[in-house]
């Protein structure tokens, strides 16, 4: 018996000692802020404004939905073209506006490769394009596997998305590769500007 005693002391103690120790000297970075409540995405040019807004019920920690406009600017006036529910979970991550008032609206919130990782919509709010984590590896010739541990933002992008320099696509480096989304068509294209 007090064999057992002594190992029973002897194995509470280690126990003790292993549960005060750092299992790791790394520091989790991986935190999911709240999305901003209202944000605006102006065009090149400023002719045109999207505005995001949170507009779905209250989940834990931010509003479960939300809502594009867009505006045309013109000498100091702001005109409502369209306002309509945008499909990714809490809002879109990033917006661009073309200066024709096509949107391109990438990722989702939360980080998760899903169904809405490009959506691209006409000057009336049309969705001209919708394209999958799925479709944008295949695009790439990436697997997804490789293109994840890349991504600096959300599943997938590796820098902040960027209008071309002409002015019709999105530019947004993915998995060691440019991914070039075409504004007025939503087509997907590995490649430069």
């Amino acid at each position: 018996m007090d064999v057992f005693r002594r190992y029973r002391r002897h194995f509470l103690a280690s126990l003790c000692l292993c549960l005060t120790l750092p299992v790791s000297d790394v520091r989790a970075t991986d935190e999911m802020r709240a999305p901003p409540s209202r944000e605006a995405f102006a065009s090149p040019g400023g002719a045109f404004e999207f505005c995001v807004e949170m507009t779905g019920p209250e989940a834990e920690w931010a509003k479960t939905g939300s809502t594009g406009s867009l505006y045309r600017l013109d000498a100091g006036e702001r005109q409502l073209l369209w306002t309509r529910p945008l499909p990714q979970a809490y809002r879109p991550r990033f917006a661009l506006v073309s200066d024709h008032g096509e949107v391109v609206l990438l990722d989702q919130w939360i980080n998760v490769a899903g169904p809405h990782a490009v959506t691209v919509l006409d000057a009336s709010g049309e969705v001209i394009a919708s394209h999958s984590f799925s479709d944008v590896a295949d695009a790439l010739g990436v697997p997804g596997r490789e293109i994840v541990p890349l991504a600096r933002f959300g599943p997938w992008m590796s820098a902040e998305p960027q209008s071309a320099s002409d002015g019709r696509a999105v530019r947004v480096a993915t998995g060691g590769r440019m991914l070039r989304i075409d504004f007025a068509t939503g087509n997907l294209k590995a490649g430069s500007d």
